[in-house]
């Protein structure tokens, strides 16, 4: 009766699995945005280089500067993620049957599952020096200057 009234101890425990399931979210949003910022300002902690970059791509003056006209910072950040993506694993359901671009059938309805973290790291694709940070001269001609 109490349940159906929303009265007393059960009002007490909607309100609790309210406040769970809202945290829940925020945390989950908070740990992405927080690991990704962290191991950026790794990133530039280690490299003042880069920050300093980053900044002069930005300007002093207080023009607006929008972001298609950030190339090194977006090939940075780029270069972030690749080294310290959000999530170590991730999975994804296929809603109708596809081949990945290794050749690999999935059928509809399979789940794919991959892992960010070493496809950032794997030699096959980034080379021996996987794990360094890219460069100057590693950001594509397209991208530099404004």
């Amino acid at each position: 009766m109490k349940r159906l009234l929303n009265i007393g101890f059960e009002r007490e425990l909607k309100k609790a699995i309210k406040l769970v399931d809202e945290l829940a979210v925020a945390i989950f949003l908070l740990a992405g945005r927080d690991t990704v910022s962290s191991a950026l300002f790794m990133l530039l902690s280690k490299n003042p280089d880069v920050a300093a970059a980053i900044r002069a791509e930005a300007g002093h003056d207080s023009t607006p500067v929008t972001y298609e006209h950030l190339h090194y910072t977006h090939a940075v950040l780029y270069e972030n993620m690749r080294l310290f993506p959000p999530v170590q694993f991730d999975s994804k359901f296929c809603t109708a049957a596809d081949v990945l671009p290794d050749g690999t059938y999935v059928s509809g309805g399979a789940r794919v599952m991959y892992h960010p973290y070493a496809m950032g790291r794997t030699p096959r694709l980034w080379g021996a020096d996987h794990e360094a940070q890219a460069d100057e001269d590693d950001v594509p001609t397209q991208t530099k200057g404004t």
